[in-house]
């Protein structure tokens, strides 16, 4: 029985591999690679260093968001591995979607550290709260203090956006005095049990989600050559996310570039948008994916070296800032 599970683990994990590879080469065939080069060269080497700095930043983020899940599950995973998981789930959910890249990728580099798969579970569903509700107070602050110019028939008006956005910011401060005053620490959501975290860690969440979108605004302002204001900028990052959301195409392609065109089109021209598309999508999405496309290796490796345990595994030597960060879910 050992034995067939353990080839029948290995199938699936062969499977698993396959279809990330194919996802990842088929949106690869879809980039036109002398096209991104041309336009990367136009750029100032100052702007593209500056641009490549931000996406770091976003990742090094996007990786504190696991942090705090991790230490609201209570995983026994290092800081420093747990950013690199963090990072280079957050490539690969970018650019082959959320449940083969976030979801996946997690799944098989947290539970080779040992961690159990209710924990990685509970793990994902915090990182990816955590990115939302800083969605929310980010982009309904946009929409109610105004000033952003949407594409006629975008919108319903004024005074419409300016209530959505301020029910936006309303929701995203919500969950934080949710977590400050209800009495119930415990909330059940179709059969299922979710603890509330603690008011600093809502908080925490809040400002780290809503950071990384700042963050993100500030590649697209740098690579559009302040040609529209970083408040567009911002606007435009937000409405774009949300439409490749919604329409489940991995890396949003072919929606990011229509909601571009759409919102900065008229005052810069399709051509010189067009181009800070390609740029954004070389700097945010294709060189980090390549990088973690190398990092998963050293990760694999470590943890193979490793025997499957992490710096801060279950044992009596753990470090005491692993021991203590260890609380019920």
């Amino acid at each position: 029985m050992r034995v067939a599970r353990r080839v029948l683990g290995r199938a699936l994990l062969l499977a698993f591999f396959c279809l990330a590879g194919w996802l990842a080469w088929r949106q690869a065939k879809t980039v036109d690679w002398s096209e991104v080069l041309a336009t990367l060269r136009d750029y100032r080497a100052s702007t593209l260093m500056l641009a490549f700095g931000l996406a770091a930043a976003s990742y090094l983020l996007y990786g504190c968001f696991d942090i705090l899940s991790r230490r609201y599950v209570g995983a026994p995973v290092s800081n420093r591995r747990t950013v690199l998981i963090g990072a280079v789930s957050y490539a690969f959910n970018l650019n082959i979607g959320s449940i083969v890249g976030g979801a996946g990728f997690r799944l098989r580099l947290y539970s080779r550290l040992g961690v159990e798969q209710r924990k990685i579970a509970a793990m994902i569903a915090f990182s990816i709260a955590t990115n939302w509700i800083g969605y929310l107070l980010v982009a309904g602050s946009v929409f109610a203090l105004g000033g952003v110019e949407f594409p006629e028939g975008w919108k319903a008006g004024d005074g419409a956006m300016r209530v959505i956005g301020a029910v936006m910011v309303a929701v995203s401060l919500a969950y934080v005095a949710l977590c400050r005053y209800s009495p119930r620490r415990e909330l059940s959501f179709r059969s299922r049990t979710f603890l509330l975290p603690s008011a600093g860690m809502a908080l925490r969440q809040l400002l780290l989600g809503a950071s990384n979108w700042l963050v993100i605004a500030a590649i697209v302002f740098v690579l559009i050559g302040h040609q529209a204001s970083y408040a567009t900028a911002l606007a435009v990052v937000c409405v774009a996310s949300i439409a490749g959301a919604l329409a489940h195409i991995p890396g949003g392609l072919g929606v990011i570039e229509g909601v571009f065109v759409a919102m900065l089109g008229w005052s810069m021209g399709t051509g010189a948008v067009l181009a800070a598309v390609l740029a954004y999508r070389a700097v945010y999405y294709l060189v980090p994916l390549a990088v973690a496309a190398v990092l998963f290796l050293v990760l694999e490796l470590s943890a193979r070296r490793r025997g499957g345990h992490d710096d801060c595994a279950a044992g009596a030597q753990r470090p005491a800032s692993c021991r203590a960060a260890e609380h019920r879910i």
